[in-house]
């Protein structure tokens, strides 16, 4: 019976499946319409799908038992006066908004231009949403919360008013406002190693009369178009960790990225094509 060796779920260096947080493709993308403000080419859709979903654990100052209670889906009872509190604690995340308004800015002049590191989305607000999965407004145990959060959202380069925000929900454990980067950072990528090319080549012939200062030129009217073909392929670039660049046979000392002396990665990389597909004319 054939042998087929099981495709393996996780490669060294490998990006697969990660969204690349550099979601303006360069060099158009960083070229804006003059009337909308928005740029060109934007390829944030991923990014929405990695964000939908995400909560943040909020509890606002003078929550009641500090948001620990035994049912903290359920409202508790205050003790004064019979009255409850929401004790909703776990608000979403805006995609759009944290999209918009903390991540496409890094890509502007002033920004940083590109993200060099997914590591650096943890240097990004993430915006709480202003409504509920139904769609209802978020209610807070603190009114005044909701306007620190709404003037936060409206200008999130604004220190002061991330503080403030922060500050009116100071029960808020660190380990639960960097739960959502935890869940986050493993989805993402800066250095995609997965590509679709899409082509469309045509063969040309050109006129044997032609002059020597034509033939680098096609001319639609003497020259003849003999084949085309339109497809697209997809590409993986990869590393193979048993390459004897990295781990000589002969003995040698294996690489070490360590090493001062080391080279970067990128020269023992290697390309293969996953799926290749024409596209046929009707």
């Amino acid at each position: 019976m054939p042998v087929v060796e099981p495709f393996a779920i996780s490669e060294p260096l490998s990006s697969m499946g990660r969204v690349n947080l550099n979601v303006r493709l360069a060099p158009f993308g960083y070229a804006k319409d003059s009337t909308t403000g928005r740029s060109y080419i934007e390829r944030n859709t991923g990014l929405h799908a990695v964000l939908k979903g995400m909560k943040q654990f909020i509890a606002s100052n003078g929550t009641y038992e500090s948001g620990h209670g035994e049912k903290p889906l359920q409202d508790h009872y205050t003790g004064d006066g019979g009255d409850t509190i929401n004790t909703e604690f776990r608000f979403d995340i805006d995609p759009t908004l944290t999209i918009e308004k903390a991540i496409t800015p890094r890509f502007d002049v002033g920004g940083n231009g590109f993200f060099k590191s997914a590591t650096e989305i943890c240097d990004v607000d993430l915006l709480i949403s202003d409504k509920d999965a139904l769609g209802n407004a978020n209610v807070f145990t603190d009114p005044s919360v909701g306007a620190l959060r709404a003037a936060w959202a409206a200008d999130p380069t604004n220190i002061a008013k991330r503080a403030a925000f922060w500050q009116a929900n100071s029960m808020t454990g660190d380990n639960a406002r960097e739960r959502p980067y935890a869940m986050i950072y493993p989805r993402l990528t800066t250095k995609s190693n997965v590509y679709t090319v899409h082509v469309w080549s045509q063969s040309v012939l050109k006129n044997p009369n032609s002059n020597t200062d034509e033939w680098t030129k096609f001319d639609e009217n003497r020259d003849r178009i003999t084949g085309e073909y339109r497809g697209s392929t997809t590409i993986e670039r990869y590393l193979d960790p048993n390459d004897p660049a990295l781990v000589p046979a002969s003995g040698g000392a294996p690489y070490d990225a360590v090493d001062t002396n080391a080279k970067g990665l990128d020269p023992y990389y290697r390309f293969r094509i996953l799926s290749s597909k024409r596209f046929t004319m009707q």
